[in-house]
């Protein structure tokens, strides 16, 4: 299972989901958010692309969060499938405009327990 995910994450629709949420990122700093909902109301194609990558990236993370909630990921496997370079655009970005689009400022339960597995966070 774990050869599945790195496979997932070796394909260039992964590097060019990560490349876009990063390059959004910086090229709209610390607004990135604000510019991307702008972004999607008005129909932008790039906004869009911001989206499709958003939901690539979101979906391999937590693809592992949930199989390891159910049992068949141990914290371990779960720790190397998410010890990628590609953590942090999903942290850093991706995960910010999913709580910009459920309209929230709390980190989801998801992205807390994957910080609890690498350490980035005291486990409970």
């Amino acid at each position: 299972m774990v050869a599945t995910f790195f496979s997932e994450y070796a394909k260039p629709e992964m590097g060019n989901a990560l490349d876009t949420l990063n390059f959004w990122e910086k090229q709209h700093g610390t607004k990135f958010v604000e510019f991307w909902i702008e972004g999607r109301d008005q129909g932008t194609e790039e906004a869009h692309r911001v989206d499709r990558a958003r939901r690539i990236v979101g979906h391999y993370f937590g693809k592992a969060f949930r199989l390891h909630k159910h049992g068949f990921l141990s914290e371990v496997l779960v720790k190397e499938i998410i010890s990628v370079a590609g953590f942090s655009a999903y942290c850093d970005v991706g995960v910010k405009l999913d709580m910009a689009l459920k309209k929230t400022d709390e980190e989801p339960v998801s992205l807390i327990e994957l910080k609890k597995i690498l350490g980035e966070i005291p486990a409970d």
